[in-house]
């Protein structure tokens, strides 16, 4: 670990100070928590694919299915806890060097954390929210006994997550355009760097002259672009980055 520290201050060093921070996050980062990506033996969950279950054509097919998908999900993100990666950025935010996380994680770990400069792009599935739209919400503290889960108009409540063929919420992505516009630091946390449009904000920010660190176990096209590319597990090497950024500006 002395050269991976010594590579990441010898990068901070090379800084002019920084005061606004961006953060897109992927999956990578939970790892450190013990989740892995859901899906069953060959990708498959009863004979569903990812795709065919996280669409409002699969919820309204069979909302049991769907729910016993999301529920078996949930069970283990709640039965895990944030990471010393998820509080070094909320760290960051406290010293007031974080503009914005983004993540496109939905379970809700960054939120138990206590980041709130966040935008959870995808959702999560901790909120729910009417699958036939009147307008009723509801916050879950774990995962929901009686599936699938029913809303009091009669339909059912449905996750609170961008769904396959659904849009991103469009102010969010106005967000995140200012504040990269702003930006002087970007950091991606383990992210695959192929689910668009986050796939391109690191491009967008490169492209404005921010200067882009990359975190991730795997080379990606993020990491070929990176001015520093750190090929260690986030929950050990990203604390260490947010302290030494820390001392190098106050």
């Amino acid at each position: 670990m002395q050269q991976i520290t010594k590579r990441i201050t010898d990068f901070i060093n090379t800084l002019d100070n920084i005061n606004n921070v961006v953060v897109v996050v992927g999956a990578g980062i939970s790892v450190g928590s013990g989740l892995t990506t859901f899906r069953g033996p060959g990708g498959l969950y009863e004979n569903k694919t990812v795709e065919e279950l996280a669409s409002r054509a699969g919820f309204a097919e069979d909302p049991l299915l769907v729910w016993s998908w999301y529920k078996a999900r949930m069970e283990r993100m709640f039965e895990v806890e944030p990471n010393s990666a998820h509080h070094a950025l909320v760290k960051l935010e406290r010293r007031g060097l974080l503009s914005l996380l983004i993540t496109q994680n939905v379970d809700g770990l960054h939120r138990r954390a206590g980041q709130s400069k966040l935008i959870e792009i995808h959702g999560t599935v901790v909120k729910t929210h009417c699958f036939d739209h009147c307008g009723r919400t509801a916050e879950l503290d774990g995962p929901p006994e009686d599936i699938p889960v029913k809303c009091e108009c009669g339909s059912y409540q449905r996750p609170s997550v961008v769904w396959f063929g659904e849009q991103l919420n469009s102010e969010h992505l106005q967000k995140v355009d200012e504040v990269i516009d702003n930006a002087d630091l970007m950091i991606t946390v383990g992210t695959s760097g192929y689910v668009y449009p986050v796939a391109n904000f690191p491009f967008v920010a490169k492209h404005k002259g921010v200067k882009l660190v990359d975190f991730n176990i795997n080379r990606t096209q993020i990491s070929d672009m990176a001015d520093l590319f750190v090929q260690v597990p986030s929950e050990i090497s990203l604390p260490i980055f947010v302290d030494e950024l820390i001392v190098r500006n106050f």
